[in-house]
């Protein structure tokens, strides 16, 4: 199913911004905004062209998207932010559930020199005690081999979902600990719960997220509301809108500055501010990624918003060839 895209060109200082969206109020959290400039390190720059794009899932899956996984119900119509709008569950309460979705390139033949990112997270209610495993939201380097296998063995540790993929940025919800990076940085592979962050396949920051089943704002949990044990007793529907009524929506962004600054800030407190990382320009793509295993727990998504500034340049930089 197609979503309406309604498209204006805006005009700020600095160049075009094409903007598409759709506008319907939300529940929660306030969408951060970023504008970037080019780094002078690249040239044969032209004016800036931004993409400025908000999906809310209203309408199902949304045109220009590539799904992989055996999740064949991640586009519901309603239960969104608000619950009468749609969303997109990356996983359900299943185990051995894999969903996978791609987002066109927004800027293409232009390198994104810095983004702002934010979404709508409902996170939560395992069967078991624990949830598993976790999901990434990665901005992949154009020429990545993930972008077109779809296939985990090309993810970052060649293994899972949620480690994100191997260039760009990665930003990892670890909901069970257990994975481990040779590339994490001083060598420390301790495996956490909590929030990865890793750049072009190596780890730069690692925050852990200890409370299990946390409240909606408690700000130490990957979780978006407590955990309905009695639901599952009772023999529960993994896909029914019960099944999740105990979790509420709390939002995400992620913020990258054109001197490669990180910030990541989760149900409104900043888990990582300004934090210098290896990051360039690069042409690319958004991508989600999810799975549970012998555990599981819902992951669900909405009101994506991303603002990107982008450059024509006379190369464009891709995947590290090492990686």
């Amino acid at each position: 199913m197609k979503h309406t895209l309604q498209q204006q060109l805006l005009r700020p200082t600095g160049g075009a911004f094409a903007n598409w969206s759709r506008t319907r109020t939300r529940n929660t959290g306030s969408k951060s905004l970023f504008a970037t400039t080019a780094l002078t390190a690249l040239v044969g720059l032209s004016t800036a062209q931004a993409a400025d794009i908000t999906i809310n899932f209203d309408a199902g899956q949304p045109a220009g998207v590539q799904i992989a996984g055996n999740n064949d119900q991640m586009f519901p119509t309603t239960g969104g932010n608000p619950a009468t709008g749609g969303f997109m569950a990356v996983t359900y309460p299943i185990n051995s559930q894999t969903g996978i979705v791609v987002f066109d390139n927004t800027d293409p033949g232009k390198v994104v020199t810095g983004f702002s990112f934010s979404c709508d997270l409902r996170v939560g209610n395992s069967e078991g005690e624990r949830g598993a495993d976790g999901f990434s939201i990665s901005f992949a380097r154009d020429g990545d081999p993930f972008l077109t296998s779809l296939s985990d063995a090309d993810l970052g540790g060649n293994c899972c979902a949620e480690t994100g993929t191997k260039t760009g940025i990665a930003v990892s919800f670890d909901t069970w600990s257990g994975n481990v990076f040779p590339t994490d940085v001083g060598g420390d592979t301790t495996d956490i719960e909590g929030i990865i962050v890793r750049v072009d396949n190596r780890t730069v920051k690692k925050i852990s997220l200890p409370t299990r089943h946390g409240t909606a704002d408690d700000i130490t949990s990957l979780q978006t509301g407590p955990r309905d044990a009695q639901y599952w007793l009772d023999g529960g529907d993994p896909y029914a809108p019960e099944s999740w009524s105990t979790l509420s929506w709390r939002p995400f962004a992620i913020d990258m500055t054109p001197e490669g600054k990180l910030t990541v800030t989760w149900k409104g407190n900043k888990i990582l501010d300004n934090e210098q990382t290896t990051y360039f320009p690069t042409a690319g793509q958004l991508v989600f990624a999810g799975r549970t295993g012998g555990e599981n727990e819902h992951t669900h998504v909405d009101n994506i918003h991303l603002v990107t500034i982008a450059e024509t340049v006379a190369g464009i930089p891709g995947a590290p060839g090492n990686l």
